[in-house]
């Protein structure tokens, strides 16, 4: 019997260009290839963060919890995060809360971890996935620009590597922001740096225009219209797909499932009452804080329907933005004024007021990372087991523009690559603690590039040692990928 043709290719062109991805059908493979094992998932990489630092000892385990810990060699000491007892039943700190717990055996916990900033200078989200740098802009700074600056951050290097997109993809990456400050570029997240100035990606403020971007949509459907819905659009491939003779019940159960996803998220950012507030699209206010946990919400939607779809493999979502100083009392429930300003006090992070509004925005974090972990068909696990969801934050303290012990969540098994249910800290290491650069190449490596292709000619030109970004961290080994994280390392 001829092989019918009906490739997932084919429903992913969809009419009009419409990106709707259908997961790997087993039985449309041809019965010579069924014997293999499922197709090796190219791993994604999705940054989410925070602003405004942490108070250490909301975002760690109690102390109790060290002298429990087995040392590894000389590099570090590690326990399993499901053995972690915490403040409260079924959460691992203050932050990392009982949201979390079906997720413990997924996760990483990383302590002791650090990043030069030689100008002192805080809220520079540019750090989180560039690690050390100097000063790039000299009219922000106002002194003569640091000769050991350098870019890109790291979703940048994935995002226009031949490794990670053998073929162009949809998009490259997709920057979701609650809102960007403009009058200092270093506060963003991503972003390149080329003749001598900060150069930025695509960056999306509303979801609705995000969504519009992924799914190749030219304008938003009429409202109540449902012959104009994205799902319609690709109808008569779906069912072509879904009534060949060689989709199983397990197939067409997929695509049902699919097909909802789809109709669902486009509800949720164009039609539904709870995200708009007039037709056909919710337009939300950048710097509202009664509109950051919808807004949130709404990019959740997209961004784990685009890494569904196939549309892209490198994500970041911000939060909140650098210098934040929404007012969530009317939100929250408390008393606090400005987040910034309550930060900067010396014991506003450690207040009640304080904890809840990291709780708001570590909660919407495990949100995005419970999405994921559903199973990926044609796999032998989950959208979250062939990711790596590193949840960070702009700074480490939060009074002081720290970059000392960084706050570092890591979510997901990165295709196997990534080890999980680990809580390590490496200050018994010999300098005390380690070069956060060495993060930023760990997930590099766990994506699939070596160091060619991110240790660049600008870098060698300015007589930076071999590794990824500034050499002047912690410690002169930033060259190498962390112990412990990677499986076999």
């Amino acid at each position: 019997m001829k092989f019918n043709p009906m490739t997932r290719r084919y429903f992913l062109q969809g009419l009009g260009g419409s990106i709707l991805a259908l997961p790997f059908l087993e039985s449309m493979v041809p019965k010579a290839f069924a014997a293999l094992p499922p197709p090796n998932p190219r791993t994604r990489f999705i940054c989410l963060c925070n602003a405004n630092g942490t108070y250490r000892p909301d975002w760690y385990p109690p102390t109790s919890n060290l002298a429990r810990m087995v040392q590894v060699g000389n590099t570090h000491r590690e326990m399993k995060l499901t053995d972690v007892t915490g403040p409260v039943a079924n959460s691992v700190s203050q932050l990392i809360g009982p949201e979390f717990a079906s997720l413990r055996s997924k996760m990483l916990l990383l302590q002791n971890l650090s990043s030069l900033f030689p100008n002192l200078r805080g809220h520079q989200m540019a750090t989180v996935l560039a690690g050390s740098i100097g000063r790039g802009n000299t009219a922000l700074w106002g002194v003569a620009a640091d000769p050991k600056y350098f870019g890109p951050s790291i979703d940048q290097v994935l995002a226009l590597s031949n490794k990670i997109y053998p073929t162009a993809p949809r998009i490259r990456a997709l920057h979701l922001r609650s809102s960007v400050n403009t009058s200092e570029p270093e506060i963003d997240l991503s972003w390149d740096y080329r003749n001598g100035k900060m150069e930025f990606p695509q960056r999306f403020l509303q979801p609705v225009t995000a969504f519009n971007e992924v799914f190749n949509m030219t304008s938003a459907p009429p409202v109540g219209n449902k012959d104009n819905l994205l799902v319609d659009q690709v109808l008569e491939q779906y069912k072509a797909l879904k009534n060949n003779p060689r989709a199983t019940a397990s197939d067409k159960a997929i695509l049902e499932d699919h097909m909802a996803m789809i109709a669902q998220l486009q509800e949720k950012v164009q039609n539904a009452p709870t995200c708009m507030a007039t037709a056909p699209t919710k337009t939300y206010q950048e710097y509202s804080a009664a509109d950051r946990g919808p807004m949130i919400d709404a990019y959740t939607a997209l961004l784990v329907a685009a890494i569904k779809c196939g549309a892209t493999r490198v994500a970041t979502l911000c939060l909140s933005r650098g210098v934040d100083d929404l007012n969530f009392d009317s939100v929250l429930g408390i008393s606090a004024g400005g987040w910034h300003n309550l930060g900067h006090s010396a014991e506003g992070e450690a207040s009640a007021s304080m904890r809840k509004i990291h709780q708001f925005h570590m909660q919407k974090a495990a949100a995005v990372i419970s999405q994921l972990d559903v199973p990926e068909p044609g796999t032998n696990g989950t959208y979250l087991d062939n990711s790596i969801v590193y949840v960070g934050n702009e700074q480490a303290d939060h009074n002081n523009h720290s970059y000392s012990d960084r706050p570092i969540l890591i979510a997901g098994g990165g295709g196997g690559l990534m080890q999980t249910n680990k809580y390590i800290d490496y200050s018994p290491s010999p300098e005390a603690s380690r070069d956060y650069n060495r993060l930023l190449v760990t997930f590099m490596q766990a994506m699939g590039l070596v160091q060619a292709d991110y240790y660049t000619a600008d870098m060698q030109a300015r007589g930076i040692k071999p590794g990824f970004g500034d050499d002047r961290g912690t410690n002169n080994d930033h060259a190498n990928p962390l112990s412990g994280v990677l499986v076999g390392v």
